[in-house]
């Protein structure tokens, strides 16, 4: 294993760094820095276990801010994303039982992935990741394709793209996301495309993100965001749609979502308790599947909807990818007592169906 110090991987033409069925240990206070093109493959087990003392780094050659100035005299320049590759654990004999904890990964993001990617074909990453962070990747912080993983503490920041992007149809990225800060990365903050979704995102801050602080295409397996506080982005709080999942259980509840560009809550039928919506577009938008629900069985609504630019009234899309379908119904929340709809975009109905233009 690596005991603690600083090490500099100059060369890595095998793209090699633990082998299929063998272990490497990482011990706390680590430093691993990576020369230019260079990335750690992880086939067999990985324990990368840090402490809050003594993380565990991955970091560019040149960062002097980790083991001191460690590359050539007569190289000046700065740490920069793209520095090196990425840190990638594979779908291998083993590495479903690897272990990220208190790890920081920093400057790398080449290849049009994230300082880590985490990828699983069939597999689950059996122990949670926890207490991570990934920053300044030319690309995206993490990349997490077709794997069944909890995340529980981390930071991800000031990423060229998604500060965490996951995909795969086949069967689907299904990831938890817990105790997280994503911010001030270039494009959105939470990203899941094709069938993949966020399953539970809890407790986490999402702010200051060229893009939506959260968009998740096509969500395959029921979901629950709360606590989360979601603010100031660069399009939607929180964009959320599904084919499959209805209001049952598909749940927004105890959110703060607030100052973003565009609107609040965008979604698909959900339920919504207990958020506080202020300072968007419009409060909620409504597009795919109908039939949002405000509130729980006794009654109770708890939904604070103040300073809105819209802010008596809920968006509605119909868009060509997201028809709308089922009931569009007189239930609104205690807030927006208009009754209203506002159709921001064409209107499609079923499957492809125009069946109103808002010009």
């Amino acid at each position: 294993g690596f005991s603690a110090g600083t090490y500099v991987m100059v060369d890595n033409s095998a793209n090699m760094g633990v082998q299929e069925f063998k272990t490497l240990v990482i011990e706390p206070g680590v430093i691993i820095k990576m020369a230019s093109g260079q990335l750690f493959r992880v086939d067999g087990t990985l324990i990368a276990d840090g402490t809050p003392a003594d993380p565990i780094v991955f970091t560019s050659y040149r960062d002097n801010s980790y083991g001191g100035n460690t590359n050539l005299s007569t190289d000046t320049n700065p740490p920069a994303p793209g520095n090196w590759r990425y840190v990638r654990i594979r779908p291998a004999v083993g590495a479903s039982a690897s272990i990220i904890d208190n790890c920081v990964f920093a400057y790398g993001g080449t290849d049009n992935v994230g300082n880590l990617w985490i990828e699983g074909g069939s597999s689950t990453l059996t122990n949670q990741v926890t207490n991570i962070v990934s920053r300044r990747s030319s690309n995206m912080g993490i990349y997490i394709s077709n794997v069944q993983m909890t995340i529980d503490g981390a930071t991800v920041d000031t990423n060229g793209t998604y500060g965490i992007y996951i995909d795969g149809s086949s069967p689907r990225a299904d990831v938890t996301l817990r105790n997280a800060a994503i911010r001030d990365n270039g494009s959105i903050g939470l990203r899941a495309a094709d069938n993949s979704t966020f399953r539970e995102l809890s407790n986490s801050t999402i702010q200051r993100n060229n893009g939506s602080g959260v968009h998740v295409t096509n969500g395959t397996v029921p979901m629950a965001f709360v606590g989360n506080t979601v603010n100031d982005n660069n399009g939607h709080g929180i964009y959320v749609v599904s084919s499959s999942i209805g209001s049952s259980q598909f749940l927004f509840s105890g959110n703060t979502v607030s100052d973003n560009a565009a609107d609040g809550i965008f979604s698909s039928a959900a339920t919504l308790l207990d958020n506080t919506l202020s300072g968007n577009r419009y409060p909620i938008g409504v597009t795919g599947r109908l039939g949002n629900r405000y509130t729980d069985s006794g009654g109770n609504d708890g939904n604070i909807i103040t300073g809105n630019t819209f802010n008596n009234a809920i968006a509605i899309a119909g868009w060509m990818t997201t028809p709308i379908r089922d009931t569009l119904s007189n239930v609104f929340p205690q807030a927006i007592t208009s009754n209203s709809y506002i159709a921001i975009d064409n209107l499609y109905a079923g499957f492809n169906e125009e069946v109103q233009h808002v010009s």
